[in-house]
């Protein structure tokens, strides 16, 4: 087994228990993975409305033909996530909340389509942009129509 780096735009976060890489491959490609460790890495120790409105921004742009067709596709686009490529908080190990409202929300989104807000809504930032603000939260954040 060997300790495995994942490389991020301006350093490298070391996995700290080994994995195979393989492993490791198959983990990043999950959606789980991928939308708890983005709920970690934009509304981290927020609530769980905070987290999940986040990652429904996500989801709403794999739906959209505005954005690429895959979960992974669209959070590791470049100019989207800071968060995925300056090696910030995403790459932190996500809370328990996290993983439970990640898998929460995909299985909503796998049975039914739909998630917290309404399909139109594919952005989320401190500042207003796109078409329009559909709501600010109690954190401070916009979640904008595309």
């Amino acid at each position: 087994m060997k300790r495995v780096i994942m490389a991020a735009i301006t350093g490298a976060i070391l996995i700290t228990q080994p994995v195979m890489a393989e492993e490791m491959s198959r983990e990043i490609d999950s959606d789980l993975f991928n939308v708890a460790h983005l709920m970690m890495g934009e509304a981290g120790y927020t609530d769980s409305t905070e987290r999940r409105l986040t990652a429904s921004v996500l989801l709403n742009r794999v739906d959209s033909d505005k954005f690429p067709d895959t979960i992974g596709e669209c959070l590791y686009q470049p100019g989207q996530y800071s968060t995925v490529h300056d090696g910030g908080p995403f790459w932190n190990e996500p809370t328990e909340d996290c993983w439970k409202d990640a898998e929460e929300l995909l299985t909503q989104w796998y049975e039914t389509g739909d998630t917290d807000l309404p399909e139109n809504v594919l952005y989320q930032s401190l500042f207003p942009q796109g078409c329009g603000t559909h709501l600010i939260s109690a954190w401070g954040q916009y979640f904008c129509y595309g």
